[in-house]
């Protein structure tokens, strides 16, 4: 499922920029509720449907997100998004907002001696707040608040032939994107 999904979200992201108005990447903060701060990095790309009303696709990476005071797990995230923004531009400064549904992956990146960790991928939803400041025709910077809501996700743990599973995972938070987006 995980191969299939990917080769859709590419053969999806190549046709998209073919005809996109823009592409933007950023550094990315997020404060799931069951775990540490996670910092990581992404890439969007926004396609204008009519004036003001933009199809966006967004996907980043989270490497190593820790359960809080558990220094021996880390597990990776990759969020694959899709959803619509509403621009307002106002001369050079231009408010948005929007949301949409994320696909989150999880890979267990370290786990403790002779345990296998494994954690259910899961659907999702967000919010994105935003201002983008215009450095010209072709470029602009971006910085956004993002909510995700993410919750009852599934980790089970496989250790000497038990195996312990627990749904109440919590990872909706806060978080924040600080980037720049070229447009054509």
């Amino acid at each position: 499922m995980r191969y299939i999904l990917t080769a859709l979200v590419v053969l999806m992201f190549a046709t998209a920029v073919a005809s996109a108005n823009g592409i933007g990447f950023y550094g990315s903060f997020w404060k799931p509720e069951d775990l540490d701060n996670v910092f990581g990095g992404g890439a969007k790309l926004q396609v204008e449907v009519v004036p003001g009303i933009f199809l966006e696709a967004r996907g980043a990476y989270f490497p190593k997100a820790k359960e809080e005071d558990v220094d021996d797990i880390e597990i990776d995230i990759i969020p694959v998004e899709a959803g619509g923004i509403l621009k307002l531009p106002i001369d050079m400064v231009t408010p948005y907002v929007g949301g949409g549904v994320g696909y989150y992956m999880f890979n267990t990146a370290k786990e403790p001696s002779g345990t296998t960790i494994e954690v259910e991928n899961k659907f999702g939803l967000y919010g994105v707040a935003g201002l983008e400041i215009a450095l010209g025709d072709a470029a602009s910077l971006f910085g956004e608040a993002k909510y995700t809501y993410l919750d009852k996700v599934e980790a089970t743990a496989k250790s000497g032939g038990m195996s312990v599973s627990d749904d109440d995972g919590k990872l909706s938070g806060f978080g924040a994107n600080v980037g720049i987006l070229l447009k054509w």
